[in-house]
């Protein structure tokens, strides 16, 4: 009965089939892009977020006006910390200045929203 395979193409087949696992294992531990994450710090009044499509859990907005020229904004924040989702809804109850800190997220279906990584309610000037 004649071989099929030779024992070396089968060895040389086997060996692609480790590096191909290999190099696929090493591709999953890498961390994730960072080209779609900007820092983020603002400050501006806090609402309760609505459901939406986008992005589950981002639970407030933050309105703040940009310098130069003054433009309304809207920012989608996710805060996962217990302190600043309560000074988060301290302020949207009572319309409270805020400052928030975090990162800016983008997602692939252009999706946008704040991580945030640190709230502090901000005293107005008389």
């Amino acid at each position: 009965m004649k071989r099929i395979l030779s024992p070396k193409i089968v060895a040389f087949c086997a060996l692609i089939v480790v590096a191909a696992a290999g190099s696929l294992a090493a591709a999953q531990k890498q961390k994730p892009s960072t080209e779609n994450e900007f820092p983020f710090n603002q400050v501006g009044t806090v609402t309760k977020h609505q459901v939406d499509t986008c992005m589950v859990g981002v639970n407030y907005e933050l309105h703040s006006n940009v310098k130069a020229p003054l433009m309304k904004t809207t920012h989608w924040l996710a805060a996962e910390s217990k302190s600043d989702k309560a000074i988060l809804e301290k302020a949207s109850k009572d319309g409270g200045l805020v400052r928030v800190n975090g990162t800016m997220m983008i997602n692939t279906a252009n999706c946008k929203w704040v991580k945030v990584s640190s709230v502090a309610p901000v005293k107005k000037s008389s």
